[in-house]
């Protein structure tokens, strides 16, 4: 199961790290590339963290942002480690959310040390009505992580209600 959870987090990576790849070589900055009537590829650059929060060309803010989310990755595979003490074996959604936090994390990560910044390129859209950010697919795999957080937390707690 180790090697499987290794396997896949570096298959998301992969697949983030060859999206914004494709992305640096085939959009420029700035270009405005209409896929459907809801997506659309916008290539930004942000050097901040959710939203552009953070976003500064100060090597100093940006040196102090890396650290800080070094930190919150240390603390994430700590509560990871903890929690298959506590657990053992992780169910289905666990297991899923983990691997998508990982893999999304570690690749904007990697990106942003890499380059001093994260590539950002979905745009959400539907008529006059855009979703109020840019984002990448780490940040859908993050997301989607979360989400599968949340409906474990909200199984469990079902579990403890009924016993």
């Amino acid at each position: 199961m180790r090697y499987f959870f290794i396997v896949i987090v570096l298959i998301i990576i992969s697949i983030d790290l060859a999206s914004k790849y494709y992305i640096e070589q085939n959009i420029s900055l700035g270009q405005v590339v209409i896929v459907n009537e809801f997506l659309m590829i916008n290539k930004i650059y942000n050097k901040g963290i959710i939203f552009g929060i953070a976003h500064s060309e100060n090597l100093y803010i940006n040196m102090l942002l890396i650290i800080v989310l070094t930190l919150i990755l240390l603390t994430l595979i700590y509560f990871f480690i903890q929690n298959i003490r506590k657990e053992g074996n992780l169910s289905r959604i666990h297991f899923i959310s983990w691997a998508a936090l990982f893999g999304g994390g570690f690749s904007n990560y990697i990106d942003r040390i890499l380059d001093n910044k994260v590539t950002d390129f979905i745009v959400l859209y539907y008529d006059l009505f855009f979703f109020p950010g840019i984002f990448n697919l780490a940040d859908i795999f993050i997301t989607i992580a979360f989400i599968g957080f949340i409906i474990e937390m909200l199984r469990s707690n079902d579990k403890k209600s009924s016993i």
